[in-house]
């Protein structure tokens, strides 16, 4: 029987994390899906604890392969999944007990290309960080729905049909940071039908040595590298003018205000700081009347305004203030 939905899940050194995970796979109270575990060269115990599994549960397949990074994990599964839909977990996250069955229920519904629905951020102790309860806008299609341009361009909170892949050629990169702002957002130009689920279903864990958290300052202008790989992927499919706007938010949001962020964490005298500024500066000449500044919030455009005016020492303040 061909499976409704594959479960994508890139393994990398997880053996603390990886049973929640893979037991809140197997257990979905959907009856046609399969999981496909792409191991991606890890040196712990999470192959074994994968093998363990796909001995005892029939619905996993097992890929063992040399890393080649998160992106070039999900991309195996992507070529090796044989489901009308995709939904990617990353193995130290879980999912809820029904999401199979809400988010293929709610594609078959509205006859859906993507479905988008909420998650919940939790430390290591299980406390909740933030809840997303889902997209609010329902309207579906993205001349409509702009605003999912400017939201979290995360892959784990999307069913994503696998066409959407198989017939743009898009795929995520390997061996860099910010992979999904490479590649979700692309794949919106392909979306005929969006559909959403008000609901928080995906549970992702905000532990210390993830690939998230590894703040290394030297690749941290490589969000520059992913948000002028997006804008340059809207302009050959001449969709740059049309989303203009959007896009101008992205890049400062991203590049500017998010990149001087990390930065800032790491070390606020590093070269990166002027770098990111004059990087906007040509990007978007005018960042500080962007049309969707108002979406940043009163605290985060006091940081923007105190980047802008070059104050890094008290945003490095703020910021260790907020740590506390």
């Amino acid at each position: 029987m061909i499976p409704l939905v594959s479960i994508i899940v890139p393994v990398y050194n997880v053996e603390n994390y990886l049973e929640k995970c893979l037991d809140s796979l197997v257990n979905q109270d959907f009856d046609n899906y399969e999981i496909v575990v792409v191991n991606d060269g890890s040196t712990d115990k999470s192959k074994e604890i994968a093998e363990r599994y796909q001995t005892k549960y029939a619905q996993i397949v097992l890929i063992n392969q040399e890393n080649k990074g998160l992106g070039g994990a999900r991309n195996t599964g992507i070529e090796a999944a044989r489901g009308e839909y995709l939904l990617f977990v990353d193995s130290d996250d879980y999912i809820r007990k029904d999401t199979l069955h809400l988010l293929y229920s709610k594609a078959v519904e509205q006859q859906a290309d993507m479905v988008v629905f909420g998650y919940t951020i939790v430390d290591e102790l299980g406390n909740v960080i933030k809840i997303d309860h889902g997209f609010e806008n329902e309207k579906p299609t993205l001349d409509e729905n702009r605003e999912l341009l400017m939201c979290a361009p995360i892959a784990c909170n999307k069913l994503i049909k696998k066409d959407l892949f198989i017939n743009s050629g898009i795929r995520f990169p390997d061996r860099a940071w910010y992979e999904d702002l490479r590649t979700i957002l692309k794949l919106y130009l392909y979306v005929e039908k969006f559909g959403f689920v008000h609901q928080s279903l995906y549970f992702y864990l905000k532990r210390k040595g993830s690939i998230t958290n590894a703040l290394k300052a030297d690749r941290l202008f490589e969000i520059v590298d992913a948000v002028e790989d997006l804008l340059n992927y809207y302009k050959e499919q001449n969709a740059y003018e049309k989303y203009k706007d959007e896009l101008e938010f992205i890049a400062v949001y991203h590049a500017f205000y998010l990149g001087s962020v990390r930065v800032a964490q790491v070390d606020y005298k590093h070269s990166l700081m002027p770098q990111l500024r004059q990087y906007i500066q040509g990007r978007v000449p005018d960042y500080m009347h962007q049309k969707y500044l108002y979406r940043l919030g009163k605290s985060r455009l006091t940081v923007l305004k105190l980047l802008d005016k070059r104050h890094y020492f008290i945003i490095s303040l703020l910021l260790k203030l907020k740590n506390l």
